[in-house]
């Protein structure tokens, strides 16, 4: 199966924030990928913190509901619907600091679930960038429960930065 293609400017573009490299203007297509499955909503930037892709202090961010979708049969938040949510961060962060002539393809997820969160309520990823190098990015993803602020996970993406053939 192949990644979802995005571009830079595009993802820029639905995250609010600028565009830091030369992608095309080519449009996003969320619906028939696992953003649209999950119901994951993009928010942006941290407003807390910096401004500017990849300063310290710079994260992004997305929602995710506990419900049919995500939930495991005992009415919890599934780690693996965890597991999609900051995989999902961590490519679309990547792609923001790609030229069109690339891609990030995520290799490595590796998560601790700390805490459960019940149908009913909201998640949140927060994506931090770890490292930035040529060939991977490295980011840390924190989610949390938007209605108890408890932390549920904790993973870490590692992306490989390749060529779209």
């Amino acid at each position: 199966m192949s990644e979802p293609q995005v571009s830079k400017s595009a993802a820029a573009a639905s995250l609010q924030g600028p565009d830091q490299g030369t992608g095309t203007d080519q449009a996003l297509d969320l619906s028939r990928c696992i953003v649209s499955a999950l119901g994951i909503s993009f928010l942006g930037s941290d407003p807390m913190g910096a401004s500017e892709p990849g300063a310290p202090g710079w994260a992004l961010l997305a929602d995710m509901p506990v419900d049919e979708r995500t939930c495991q049969p005992y009415g919890y938040l599934s780690g693996g619907a965890s597991l999609a949510l900051a995989e999902t961060l961590a490519g679309y962060g990547s792609a923001l600091f790609l030229p069109a002539t690339h891609k990030p393809v995520g290799v490595t997820v590796s998560a601790n679930h700390v805490s459960a969160a019940p149908v009913g309520h909201t998640v949140q990823g927060r994506a931090t960038l770890v490292h930035k190098g040529r060939t991977t990015h490295v980011w840390n993803v924190d989610i949390t429960d938007t209605d108890t602020g408890r932390l549920i996970s904790t993973a870490r993406v590692l992306n490989q930065i390749l060529p779209v053939l």
